[in-house]
């Protein structure tokens, strides 16, 4: 699940960026030695690229490959879609254990970033 989401904002990432420097499909394609249709699928989030390309990414789109993994939650739809589309198919409760995990998660992190904070 996690893997998903990583791929769907790396990818959406990947497009925003090739669109910020007006770059075609086709032009970035060839640029990172790859196909249209497996940039396709990695812009869409889903395949991610090989990790060997990651440096070439960077490049190219002239970005560290961490920005391209940060979701922007003010983006229309950004991280409310990308979650909705994650728990799509799934049962109730199994959607319900998700969410919680996500809340506790957030928490967790929350407070780390005070202690950090904290301790400076």
């Amino acid at each position: 699940m996690l893997v998903t989401l990583l791929t769907k904002i790396f990818g959406n990432n990947i497009r925003k960026r090739r669109k910020g420097l007006y770059l075609t499909r086709v032009e970035l394609a060839e640029r990172l030695g790859i196909g249209q249709q497996s940039l396709s699928r990695i812009e869409r989030g889903v395949t991610a690229p090989k990790f060997e390309r990651l440096e070439e990414i960077e490049d190219v789109l002239q970005c560290s490959v961490s920005a391209l993994f940060h979701a922007e939650p003010c983006e229309k739809g950004g991280i409310d879609r990308i979650i909705r589309e994650n728990l799509q198919g799934l049962q109730e409760k199994e959607q319900k254990i998700i969410l919680k995990l996500i809340a506790e998660v957030s928490v967790v992190l929350k407070e780390g970033t005070k202690r950090t904070k904290n301790n400076f």
